[in-house]
């Protein structure tokens, strides 16, 4: 689990004092048609990478060690990203490869920029890439320096962050490892323990979101979030991102979130509890 941050970004960010705030990335700009195949020997259409759903993928045979998934926006306007998301993958299997992945731009489909620098995944876990916002209408995913085995991603986003209005810290707690995990426990007559099997593991946790103005829990970007988590859509979560690389992919569990007006001056606060994916 890992969010990749620009130099120049991590810098503007560290002198506003807001390197920690939590960020949430849940906005799309394609839908399923936006979504195609731009190198490789397709098997699972691109199109189910949209589909913020875990468990079908975007899967290709790469061609000459390279696979591309590539990202059109709809009439082909230019929109402004600045962070990219990935989940439900397997490119942490070509690590020892020296597989490279990295988020590309372009203005023409022919000339392609990198907005940050390629990265080695190192496990299959969700990874996302934020840097300042980049206005172009083509968009892809490059992965380089790989064998010749199948590749797959399950949900791929490219978006805008939101970020909350004050870091978080105390009560919450981070799952380092699964915190869902249920046993099947065989016991002897005698009471001795013969064995567990793990039957399911997942993993949960809450945030509270304190002392926010009026303003920010109204704002659109706010709102637009708040209506895809209580709808139950997947999105991307990073609790303290300048300081930890937890990183992961999730979806509303409990509670939908409602503001509330809390203390003086108008602020208000909310919380919101997670379902967390682990990949297997």
């Amino acid at each position: 689990m890992a969010l990749y941050t620009a130099e120049t970004l991590t810098a503007t960010l560290t002198a506003q004092g807001n390197q920690n705030l939590p960020v949430v990335g849940h906005f799309n700009y394609a839908d399923s048609d936006g979504y195609f195949t731009d190198l490789g020997t397709e098997v699972f259409p691109a199109s189910n990478a949209v589909a913020r759903s875990t468990y079908n993928f975007w899967e290709v045979t790469p061609s000459a060690g390279r696979a591309i998934i590539e990202m059109d926006l709809p009439g082909g306007f230019s929109r402004s990203v600045s962070f990219v998301s990935v989940a439900a993958h397997n490119l942490g299997d070509f690590s020892d490869s020296g597989c490279l992945v990295r988020p590309q731009y372009s203005s023409d489909r022919i000339t392609w920029t990198n907005p940050m620098p390629p990265v080695t995944p190192t496990d299959n876990s969700a990874m996302g890439f934020r840097f300042a916002p980049v206005l172009a209408p083509y968009w892809r995913f490059n992965i380089t320096s790989l064998p010749a085995e199948n590749v797959r991603i399950g949900v791929l986003f490219f978006g805008r962050d939101v970020m909350f209005p004050h870091d978080i810290y105390a009560d919450y707690a981070p799952p380092l490892l699964q915190t869902n995990v249920e046993l099947q426990s065989n016991v002897s007559e005698g009471g001795h323990l013969l064995g567990n099997s793990v039957v399911r593991k997942s993993s949960s946790t809450s945030a509270n979101i304190q002392y926010g103005t009026p303003d920010y829990f109204r704002d659109a970007e706010w709102l637009d979030f708040q209506a895809d988590f209580n709808n139950g859509q997947g999105f991307f979560w990073a609790w303290r991102p300048g300081e930890y690389s937890d990183f992961y992919y999730g979806w509303r569990s409990g509670s939908p979130i409602v503001p509330a007006n809390t203390g003086a001056g108008g602020n208000m606060s909310a919380s919101m509890k997670m379902r967390l994916y682990d990949d297997p």
